[in-house]
């Protein structure tokens, strides 16, 4: 590497020195030296450093360095890595070395050149080594074949003739025009350098996402094109009610579906007629990514979800009212439960497709609205330059342009000027006209150097336009595995997300320094943040971030702050979901995965939340569908307080078994909550023994009401911590001779089988399904209040995920009830039962029971003052194996 510096004999002179121009002013050349060093620390390749050996697409590089630099880059082997800029975009567009030949490595050099203040002209250069991988010797093979799932994870497939018929930021769809069937490639590389309509080759490894084949880490080698009109011609005629599948559709079919094995059409290429209509009130507070449906014009309750990564997916949300609508489009995938009406009950599969083209009859002010959506603008120029803009839109709008500096920003040539060292701010502005309909649309555009914007206007700016900002790093999370970092960055107006800032600039990142930040801006589920981050760190001193500490529960404003909760754990923390509880306040904190923090980390840092203890944390407020959580990233947010014997009481008084119940059974007593050692005393042991054996009096003797006295000591100390009492009164026994009391049917709900968190639509079906799997299913005779109780658990949980073998009720954020009536002479049920996490609980017969953990336990319930019922309320999520009835 050669560093060509002007002044060398001065350098060599001083280790600090001041350059003197002809007008007096003086220049620091260690400080443009140190500057120079900065940038040459973002000069990087898009690929990871752990993917740097198995490079099998295009990728891209910078050209320019915030502050002036410029970036060239050279290749060793231009056969097989070289850089081209395709479609606006700086790449180095790779070629893979022929099936069966070796795998080559390249040299990538990229030289960085910038002139400093004082006129000095800075060079360095740096290499990278990636590796291309050779095309494998690959089975060439259809579409069908890959959906048949006959393939082992990682096996290379090819597929000879193929179309692109849509591309997403994540990866394509391609489709066989002969066999009519299609599937998704995942792969952002590969999505940058195809277009719609390319038609060729591709080959990549087979793979499943959410239980739908794909492939990933594909090369496409394109052979021609087709032209739109000729692509739709292929289109296979559908109709919106094929995708329908119905609430509760059992796991199975609904895997097949996937799999394309039931209807191939279904995972293909198609064109039907819907009726748009945007749903919004189906959010119910959450993200409206998923209300855009498109309803079938012969059967309105049957939909299908266009899904917000589509490439026309905002032109249905323009269209919604819209009916007859032509739609071309490809499926994606299926999920449950995105969005759906509130009529409908249990679990909702749903396709979610990518709308690829649409034909409508459109009103003048549809046609505006599109046109403008459409219409876009760079809000940053650098650089003088020459702009088109448009006279007229995709849908007929007439567009009219004005400008409030014409020497800036010339409407009338597209002629952009930036004067060195200067900023100008100019508005122009779109006037869009159909017939009698007029929109306009503002662009609020920079000419020369970007201006610092405040964190708190980032909201109101549109999705990809390039800002500044300047603020303080308030703490970041570098992943371990994949080598960028998630950067949270305050301003004096509040906090954004940095999201997945290089590998290369993660030396720079240092908790309360100061930092100019050059990115784009973006929103996940609703929230702000920036893409492409490009840090310039400044001279100012660091500082420490301050939270603000909070004593209420989180909200969604909450989002993007930092602060400080206090809380006590309630049992040892196992997994990435952990609670605190500071009174009536329940906080939700949630850590990175250990793949993202290390093994280590990730265990230190879970080693801190301890059953019982008192602990203080501070971190960022993140957000799932903006439930507000607190991030963690390593042991030192988390500080472990002292004792708190007073708050830890009326906690464990607050879960306590309930009291002032008739019984005539055993009673099962908790021996810990919330870490503390819990004793019993009875004041009869003759009625109720200490661990809370029953012996009802005899015949003709009088109920006896007996108080038990519990004591919690601090874990396994003797610091007493809580000490009271609960009364049950225990009933006689009858006048008749003791019944005898034996097994009469056992609900295996382990046999159950096909479904994976599926919830019973209605008390019928759940009837139906419990004396399914019953000994006798005469004993069972009505259910009612039947809500979020499901056969078998689904996915997205870590206890017994994808199990079929069991019911599963709640979830997360709402209750699950169901309400059991059994024959007369059913008087008590066991039930097998565990928690799904640390927290959840439940109620019989409005009698809360002692908390339950994450291991199966059996709990003994009486029926016989309930007339037979049993009433369950199950707070949040908990998993039964099996109830048992005896009589």
């Amino acid at each position: 590497m050669k560093r060509k510096i002007v002044s060398i004999f001065m350098v060599l002179l001083f280790a600090l020195v001041l350059v003197a121009c002809d007008n007096g002013e003086k220049f620091d050349l260690e400080q443009e030296q140190a500057t120079f060093d900065e940038m040459l620390l973002l000069v990087d390749i898009s690929v990871p450093t752990a993917n740097r050996s198995q490079v099998v697409n295009s990728f891209s590089v910078p050209v320019e360095i915030a502050g002036g630099g410029t970036v060239t880059w050279t290749s060793d082997k231009d056969a097989f890595a070289k850089f081209e800029v395709v479609a606006n975009q700086n790449l180095i567009v790779v070629n893979r070395p022929a099936e069966g030949a070796e795998n080559e490595t390249v040299k990538l050099t990229a030289t960085l050149t910038w002139t400093g203040p004082s006129g000095e002209v800075y060079s360095e250069s740096v290499d990278f080594t990636i590796r291309v991988i050779a095309i494998p010797v690959s089975e060439v093979v259809s579409i069908a074949d890959v959906r048949n799932g006959e393939y082992d994870l990682g096996s290379s497939i090819k597929l000879s003739d193929v179309i692109i018929v849509h591309v997403a930021s994540n990866g394509v769809s391609v489709f066989d025009p002969t066999s009519k069937h299609a599937i998704f490639v995942y792969g952002s590389d590969l999505a940058k350098i195809v277009a719609v309509g390319d038609r060729g080759e591709i080959v990549g490894e087979y793979g499943v996402n959410f239980d739908s084949p794909q492939l990933s880490k594909a090369t496409f080698t394109k052979k021609s094109t087709v032209a739109m009109p000729e692509l739709l011609a292929m289109a296979v005629d559908f109709e919106v009610s094929n995708y329908w599948l119905e609430p509760g559709t059992p796991t199975s079919i609904v895997e097949a579906e996937k799999a394309a094995k039931i209807d191939p059409a279904k995972n293909t290429f198609v064109k039907f007629t819907a009726n748009v209509k945007d749903h919004p009130e189906w959010a119910n507070g959450s993200t409206t990514n998923y209300t855009t449906v498109l309803h079938d014009p012969l059967d309105e309750t049957k939909y299908v979800r266009s899904y917000y990564g589509g490439a026309k997916h905002a032109d249905m949300v323009t269209l919604s009212g819209t009916d007859n609508v032509t739609i071309y489009a490809v499926a994606y995938t299926i999920r449950n439960d995105r969005v759906k009406p509130s009529t409908i009950e249990g679990t909702l599969p749903s396709f979610e497709i990518f709308v690829i083209h649409y034909e409508a009859t459109l009103t003048d002010e549809q046609k505006v609205t599109i046109d403008k959506n459409n219409l876009t603008l760079s809000n940053l120029f650098l650089e003088s330059t020459t702009v088109t803009l448009p006279a007229t839109g995709a849908n007929g709008s007439a567009i009219t342009w004005t400008t409030t500096d014409a020497a800036v920003f010339n409407v009338e040539t597209g002629a952009v000027t930036v004067t060195a060292g200067q900023s100008k701010n100019v508005t122009v502005t779109a006037t869009l006209t159909v017939g009698a309909v007029t929109q306009t649309k503002v662009f609020n555009i920079v000419v020369g150097e970007m201006p610092i914007t405040n964190i708190a206007d980032l909201d109101d700016m549109a999705a990809d336009a390039e800002v500044k900002i300047k603020g303080r790093i308030v703490t970041f999370m570098t992943s371990d595995k994949f080598s960028n970092s998630a950067v949270y960055i305050q301003d004096a107006t509040g906090i954004a997300l940095l999201h997945q800032v290089s590998s290369a600039q993660t030396s720079l990142l240092s908790v309360g320094s100061e930092y100019e930040v050059e990115g784009k801006v973006a929103f996940y589920q609703n929230k702000v943040q920036l893409t492409g981050a490009v840090l310039t760190k400044t001279s100012a001193e660091a500082v420490a971030p301050t939270a603000t500490v909070l004593t209420r529960a989180l909200n969604s404003d909450d989002v993007y702050s930092f602060v400080t909760i206090e809380g006590f754990v309630k049992v040892d923390a196992t997994g990435r979901t952990i609670k605190l509880y500071n009174g009536e306040i329940e906080y939700t904190l949630y850590s990175s995965s250990s793949d993202d923090l290390t093994a280590v980390v990730f265990n230190e840092l879970l080693a801190q939340f301890k059953a019982g203890s008192k602990v203080r944390v501070t971190g960022i407020v993140g957000h799932y569908n903006l439930s507000p959580q607190v991030l963690l990233f390593n042991k030192a947010q988390v500080t472990v307080l002292e004792a708190d014997p007073v708050g830890l009481a009326a906690l464990i008084k607050s879960e306590m078994i309930s009291g002032n119940a008739e019984v005539v059974s055993n009673i099962t007593l908790p021996t810990t909550i919330f870490g503390a050692t819990i004793t019993w005393s009875s004041s009869n042991t003759d009625v109720i023994a200490n661990d809370g054996t029953v012996t009802r009096p005899a015949v003709g003797q009088n109920d006896e009401v007996v108080t038990l006295t519990y004591t919690a000591k601090l874990g396994t100390t003797d610091i007493v911590i809580e000490n009271n009492t609960v009364e049950f009164t225990v009933l006689a026994q009858t006048g008749e001779p003791a019944p005898v009391i034996e097994l009469l049917a056992t609900y295996d709900f382990t046999q159950f089988s096909g479904k994976k968190g599926v919830e019973f639509p209605n008390a019928t079906d759940l009837v139906t399904a419990f004396n399914s799997v019953s000994t006798d299913n005469t004993l069972l005779l009505s259910a009612s209040n039947v809500a979020k109780i499901y056969q078998g658990n689904g996915s997205g949980g870590g206890a017994d995920e994808n199990n079929e073998n069991l019911i599963k009720t709640g979830t997360s954020s709402a209750n699950g009830t169901m309400t059991l009536t059994f024959a007369e002479n059913v008087s008590k049920i066991e039930i097998t039962i565990r928690g799904w996490g640390t927290t959840d609980t439940f109620s019989v017969n409005g009698v809360k029971q002692a908390a339950i953990g994450q291991t199966y336990a059996t709990l003994t319930i009486d029926l016989a003052t309930a007339s037979s019922t049993l009433d369950l309320l199950f707070e949040k999520r908990t998993l039964i194996t099996s109830l048992k009835v005896f009589g």
